[in-house]
């Protein structure tokens, strides 16, 4: 079958472009349905990824094989669920896919969707209810929430990292779980808190679930996560959270106030200053009039900048 350099034939084009009368005339001419591109793309997954629906089904009735993967282990599904095609998903699930296949960074579909920020493709796979839909299909099956990619990210950490507070909202409320944590020992309210994410740091809080003093492998808690990244509406709330318990240092010895000057940020400096007054916590007045220039950039990179 013609194919241009990347491996691309005439149906895979079709079927990524969703012209469904094309397609239909290359199956009608004998077009192969597994054939797949260089990066392992076959038809079906090119369409699931780009969401053509009525493409999606006419291969599916043609028997284009819904579990066949890409180079990088994404089959139909995973793309789907990543590029947030609700329908596309709902489609393939009831057809059969396996909804806890993993591609080779160790990513499910209700990762994928997760992290994209794909609202109503998350509530199909936690959801409870709805008679005889694809949430039921998916929670008999046992999508499992607690699953976590190479870099031990749950889904909701993932979506708490990216900040999507409606589906880390939705994880909430299913009920009692455990704290899960990253490679690094960093947890969902560490990393909204160092993304600067304040309203889902809010409701990571409010669950009752996450600690504000639970430490990272490097001895920092989500606090010093948002001070160090000037984060000062997070840094805010957290200072509600911690009480009178900030005079700890992180791992390298470094306190509040010693990451406060460093970043410069005088409104960071003044909220830890008014919460120290207004708690009665003691500071120590070097703390506050620090020399900074001892650690370098690439020595701060290479444990409070770099991501999970």
């Amino acid at each position: 079958m013609v194919a241009d350099s990347g491996g691309w034939t005439p149906l895979i084009l079709a079927s990524n472009s969703g012209h469904i009368e094309v397609v239909k005339l290359l199956m009608e001419k004998g077009a192969d349905l597994t054939v797949a591109n260089s990066d392992g793309w076959t038809p079906l997954n090119s369409a699931s990824d780009s969401g053509h629906i009525e493409v999606v089904k006419l291969l599916l009735e043609k028997g284009a094989d819904l579990t066949v993967p890409s180079n990088t282990r994404r089959t139909p599904l995973n793309s789907a669920s990543y590029s947030g095609h609700l329908e596309v998903v709902k489609l393939l699930l009831e057809k059969g896919a396996d909804l806890m296949v993993a591609d080779s960074g160790g990513w499910t579909p209700l990762i994928l969707a997760s992290n994209s920020g794909h609202i109503e493709v998350v509530k199909l796979l936690i959801e409870k209810g709805a008679d005889l839909t694809v949430v039921k299909l998916l929670l008999e099956k046992g999508a499992d929430v607690t699953v976590a990619n190479n870099s031990g990210w749950t889904p909701i950490i993932s979506a708490s990292k990216s900040g999507h507070f409606e589906i880390v909202n939705l994880f909430l409320e299913r009920g009692p779980r455990d704290v899960t944590e990253d490679n690094n020992g960093r947890t969902a309210l560490f990393l909204a808190a160092r993304y600067g994410y304040y309203k889902v740091v809010q409701i990571l809080l409010a669950s009752g679930w996450f600690s504000p003093h639970a430490k990272d492998w490097y001895g920092s808690t989500p606090l010093f996560a948002a001070l160090r990244n000037a984060h000062a509406k997070t840094v805010e709330i957290l200072l509600g959270a911690v009480g009178t318990s900030i005079g700890s240092t992180d791992g390298f010895g470094r306190t509040l106030f010693w990451w406060a000057k460093r970043n410069g940020n005088p409104l960071i400096t003044q909220l830890l200053l008014d919460h120290c007054g207004t708690t009665g916590t003691q500071i120590n007045y070097d703390d506050i009039h620090v020399d900074t220039g001892s650690l370098t950039f690439s020595h701060n990179l290479s444990w409070t900048e770099r991501d999970p």
